[in-house]
């Protein structure tokens, strides 16, 4: 090993060699085992090598001599498939001494435990008379096949458009929202977003285009950090971009991706007027039945899209009706019980998901909303309908007709099918 010049490391002194590659001068380094052709030790200065050739105990340890540095990727790496955790043959396949059932054998960095007697020059044969027992190497090997299923946590909302409340087969409008909490803006004048059991489909077919965009609450990014956005398509086709999200007063395009088919790319922006990133699937005309399968923005800078599971239905129905809930009604049924403010307001309480800040409520048939005041057989159509008071679980609603003010009035659905309201902090 040819030595340049010595460095200090954590206050020990080092050599470093023509490769860069460290070694401890505070030592004489010596092997204190047998090491095979491949074996890997770990020696005082904590890195880790490979033997280059056969080393006998007592024999000098010399980097890029007989050792080499090597890391946990390169001995992954060389092990492919389970079936690579073998005997190994570098050093030979034959017994050079006695061994009992339970004895642990060490043969080029794996670990074997004996499960019949071996007599010098018997062969090892693992699922005969040898088997793995387990080491750092294979143990390393376990896990980093674990660490490539690992996933990240996504920070956007319906990232496989699973939750669909307003429950339109097919969105036509722009800058309105479709699948919750994702909006249609753009400039086409025909196209479409629907809904499907893969994700949304989407057709764009005059010119220009369409985005579906997700706005993100300031709050929800962590600033000075790096993001990955990823697209999954009903191909298996992912799309993704990697960007530092830092702490901006103007409009900023953070992260953009690569294009899918040349027409539809994915970008996270910050709209400095609204103080809101929005994440963004631009989709360029034409464009005809393209299946969206997964959207994902993640810390870091590695995308693990292709890794997930579609998320609980559940939870990102929660998530999704903090910003809107559509609470249906029966077609004959009740809605609740209201007491009259005045002559021409009545308010009653209705129980909602917790919004994330005051909300809006819009009734589908209104005149279809009716009140009764008991046996006075009073009974009338709503005029209007509003927010009065909001809290975190519930929404206080007014209801406009003509009342008695402190009397108690029944609220219900007057046989009108699949009538509902629409209670929405959307941004």
């Amino acid at each position: 090993m040819s030595t340049i010049h010595g460095v200090n490391v954590g206050g020990s002194l080092y050599n470093v060699s023509d490769s860069s590659n460290v070694a401890p001068l505070e030592q004489t380094m010596f092997a204190t085992r047998d090491y095979g052709l491949g074996r890997c030790m770990i020696l005082a200065d904590g890195l880790l090598y490979r033997a280059k050739e056969g080393i006998s105990s007592g024999d000098p340890l010399v980097i890029n001599g007989n050792i080499k540095r090597t890391s946990v990727d390169e001995i992954v790496n060389s092990l492919e498939t389970d079936s690579d955790l073998i005997a190994p043959t570098e050093d030979g396949d034959t017994s050079s001494d006695d061994y009992a059932i339970g004895a642990q054998i060490a043969r080029s960095g794996l670990l074997y435990k004996v499960i019949d007697d071996i007599s010098e020059g018997d062969a090892f044969v693992v699922g005969n008379n040898i088997e793995l027992a387990g080491n750092v190497t294979s143990q390393l090997y376990a896990v980093n096949k674990n660490l490539k299923n690992l996933s990240g946590c996504n920070l956007l909302d319906n990232p496989w458009f699973t939750v669909n409340q307003r429950g339109s087969s097919s969105y036509t409008e722009l800058n309105k929202y479709s699948l919750d909490r994702w909006k249609i803006v753009g400039d086409s004048s025909s196209f479409s977003i629907a809904p499907d059991s893969d994700g949304a489909v989407a057709t764009v077919s005059s010119e220009n285009y369409i985005a579906l965009e997700q706005p993100i609450e300031k709050a929800a990014l962590a600033l000075e950090r790096e993001y990955t956005l990823s697209v999954m398509f009903g191909d298996g086709t992912v799309i993704k971009g990697t960007g530092l999200v830092s702490d901006v007063n103007v409009d900023t395009r953070f992260i953009s991706t690569n294009a899918y088919i040349g027409k539809v790319t994915a970008t996270l922006d910050y709209d400095s007027y609204n103080s809101l990133y929005l994440c963004r699937i631009f989709m360029n005309s034409p464009v005809s039945n393209l299946t969206i399968k997964a959207v994902k923005l993640e810390l870091g800078s590695v995308s693990t899209l292709a890794n997930d599971v579609a998320p609980n239905y559940a939870e990102e129905l929660a998530k999704c009706q903090r910003y809107f809930e559509r609470v249906s009604f029966p077609t004959n049924g009740s809605i609740g019980i209201g007491f009259a403010m005045d002559a021409s307001n009545l308010t009653m309480l209705m129980p909602i998901t917790q919004k994330r800040a005051w909300s809006s409520v819009t009734a589908n048939v209104l005149s279809k909303i009716k009140y009764s005041r008991g046996t006075q057989g009073e009974s009338a159509s709503c005029t209007s309908i509003t927010v009065h008071s909001s809290q975190p679980h519930y929404v206080m609603l007014k209801l406009g007709g003509t009342f008695t003010k402190g009397e108690p009035y029944a609220i219900y659905n007057d046989n009108q099918s699949g009538n509902y309201i629409d209670i929405s902090a959307d941004l």
